[in-house]
């Protein structure tokens, strides 16, 4: 319970909108006309945790997404989030 807490409202916190249906239904369709796709994820992203960074990319798998791309979070001195 305390792993969710902590990681409640990232997207919020970095304002995105996290529309998973849209992306769902886009996902379906590339992959329907063999239409390859990729995504990329930014980890850590500002309070997130291992637990919920392993959600999403278990949330992606199940959306059967083609390529998952992961690029570290470097926080640079002087740079707003």
């Amino acid at each position: 319970m305390e792993k969710e807490k902590r990681s409640f409202g990232i997207m919020k916190r970095i304002a995105r909108k996290q529309d998973l249906n849209s992306y769902a239904s886009l996902v379906k369709y590339l992959n329907n006309e063999c239409i390859s796709s990729y995504v990329d994820l930014i980890w850590p992203l500002p309070g997130e945790i291992l637990y919920s960074f392993k959600q999403g990319i278990t949330k992606l798998c199940e959306m059967h997404a083609n390529t998952l791309i992961v690029y570290p979070f470097y926080f640079m001195n002087n740079i707003a989030l």
